[in-house]
């Protein structure tokens, strides 16, 4: 039976980015958090001249690592003791440890200095905004901020999970609840209760909290079902969490059921057919290709225009989210004498963005950071993404103070209404004004598209969903993986949201022709029929009977007529 604690190796490469992250320099105090053998001190002390300590609850684990740290000559300490209750005083807290452990935790490393830094590898920390991500490492500087909590939420985000382990491997899965308030009392019931062991993030919960729930498996060999459930012992609604664990040899997963889902699931099991099952839900995950976040130039023109737009003025602070090379950045400390921040996720951009301001004497700053946490404290934000990002984004924004602006180039803030608008930018004055959405409708804005795509260059265009309500799943089928990526631009949505949905398209020859589906909730079917052709580039929502004859013109493959009907009608 598997339990807590335990301990699992990280890789080199993770704990180097981690110290990169952290910006450990030499003399400072490096605390490792259930320090296991050892490795990461003697990687802070060899490669940064930190001084280290290490806390570990395993004896032998706690000796290993002393006896690394003495083998190498590194005057560093190992103590033998629960990390909820040692002392944590340094300037770089380091922790590899399960979601619900570092919730447990976080009171305590809250309480730390200002100024200290916590890193965090493969989870972070449940409820804090993290300065800087990179590669699975999460950095935060205290005091933290900490992400907002929709109290009015109760029980657990979906009715039940679908698992797929990898044979004969202990696997940690993390899931949410939001606690009805009083005690945490988890526990895990039928056939998992064998195989699995849950921790809760609290002992003690108020009404409407995030409570991480970690579920830690025993390897299984492969072919082995197990089915169960997760309560909460309170007697609330919605307390009891489905769970099957399917240990089978392909890609891992776990994707949420709503509860006709887990019926099916349960039918499936009992009839021994569980590998369509996980076929139609892995068709489910986003293809790994193509990545977000993908960035482009701006060109000088619409910069200028956006800045016109805004009223950008001397001594404005101006904010550049996803601010790629630091182009607009400059251009907004130069032309305009704003001071100027930008946010980039990408490490080389980041170094760019930095090396040019620095070129030009211009002080400005720019941090490596994810812009959905990052601070987004200024006068003017200005944002060249893609809808779905901005759709993720706006939460975010909207809560910035009355009078910000912000300025968009390229794709509007979808639900909000511009201020102003012209030449592909747009412009919102906080507190944004919402667009008026129809509830009462369903599923994809058009049966289908036919896209018209510039042979050998990348296009990221839009679809929209109103959606069913709950978890938003969105994947492209088989025909379209690795050269079609997926994003939707919410998690989460409640019924009728009209959700944006990228579909970014990898360089494809002239004269090629794709066919395809892109999966929504509940079923949900868009049509895609996309051509390499040389003509004017553009995108058309069709109906069922537009699908069928575009899908006759592409089986004969000869869209001409079809694309050239469709291009004269947009002339109109």
């Amino acid at each position: 039976m598997p339990g807590w604690p335990f301990w699992a190796a990280t890789t080199e490469d993770r704990i180097d980015r981690a110290l990169e992250l952290a910006d450990l320099t030499a003399g400072e105090h490096f605390i490792d958090l259930g320090c296991g053998d050892g490795r990461v001190l003697l990687r802070a002390a060899q490669q940064r001249q930190a001084t280290v300590t290490g806390v570990e609850l395993d004896a032998d684990l706690a000796a290993t690592a002393r006896a690394l740290l003495e083998e190498n000559g590194i005057d560093g300490t190992v103590v033998e003791a629960d990390f909820a209750e040692a002392p944590l005083d340094a300037d770089v807290v380091f922790a590899y440890l399960s979601p619900a452990t570092l919730q447990r935790l976080s009171p305590r490393l809250h309480g730390l200095a200002a100024g200290t830094r916590v890193i965090t590898t493969g989870y972070a920390v449940p409820g804090w905004v993290a300065t800087a991500t990179a590669d699975g490492c999460y950095l935060y500087r205290l005091p933290v901020a900490m992400q907002e909590v929709e109290r009015d939420h109760r029980g657990w985000p979906t009715a039940g999970l679908l698992i797929s382990l990898r044979p004969d491997h202990s696997t940690l899965v993390a899931t949410k609840l939001h606690h009805p308030g009083g005690r945490v009392d988890i526990k895990v019931t039928g056939a998992l209760a064998d195989v699995a062991a849950v921790r809760a993030g609290a002992d003690e919960a108020e009404a409407g909290a995030e409570v991480v729930v970690d579920l830690r498996f025993d390897p299984l060999p492969e072919g082995t079902f197990v089915g169960g459930a997760v309560d909460l012992g309170t007697g609330a609604a919605g307390a009891s969490l489905r769970v099957f664990a399917v240990v089978d040899p392909g890609q891992p997963g776990v994707w949420g059921l709503n509860e006709p889902g887990c019926q099916d699931v349960a039918a499936a099991a009992g009839e021994d057919r569980m590998e369509p099952v996980l076929a139609a839900a892995r068709q489910l995950r986003p293809s790994p290709t193509p990545r977000w976040p993908s960035w482009s130039a701006t060109s000088d023109e619409r910069v200028d225009l956006a800045f016109d737009l805004a009223g950008l003025g001397p001594g404005d602070r101006l904010l550049d989210v996803g601010c790629g090379d630091g182009r607009v950045l400059l251009r907004a400390a130069v032309l305009r004498s704003a001071s100027v921040r930008g946010i980039e996720v990408d490490p080389e951009l980041a170094a760019r963005a930095r090396e040019l301001l620095r070129d030009h004497g211009v002080d400005g700053l720019v941090t490596e950071a994810d812009f959905t946490q990052a601070p987004l404290d200024a006068d003017v934000v200005f944002a060249y993404l893609s809808t779905a990002t901005l759709q993720r984004l706006a939460p975010r924004l909207a809560q910035l103070p009355s009078g910000t602006r912000v300025v968009t180039v390229e794709h509007p803030v979808p639900g909000w209404q511009a201020d102003a608008c012209g030449g592909g930018c747009w412009l919102y004055h906080l507190p944004p004004r919402p667009v008026v959405v129809d509830r009462s409708r369903r599923g994809w804005a058009s049966a289908g598209l036919l896209i018209s795509i510039r042979p050998e260059s990348r296009l990221l265009t839009v679809a929209k969903l109103h959606h069913t309500g709950g978890p938003v799943t969105v994947a492209v089928g088989e025909e379209l993986a690795g050269t079609v990526g997926v994003r939707p631009g919410a998690d989460v949505a409640p019924a009728g949201e009209e959700v944006a949905v990228d579909l970014q398209f990898e360089p494809l020859a002239e004269g090629t022709l794709l066919t395809g589906t892109v999966f929504g909730p509940d079923g949900s079917v868009l049509r895609i029929f996309a051509a390499a052709d040389a003509g004017e580039p553009g995108l058309w929502g069709l109906t069922e009977g537009d699908c069928m004859k575009v899908e006759g013109a592409f089986t004969e493959r000869d869209p001409t007529p079809a694309l050239e009907a469709a291009r004269a009608f947009s002339a109109r």
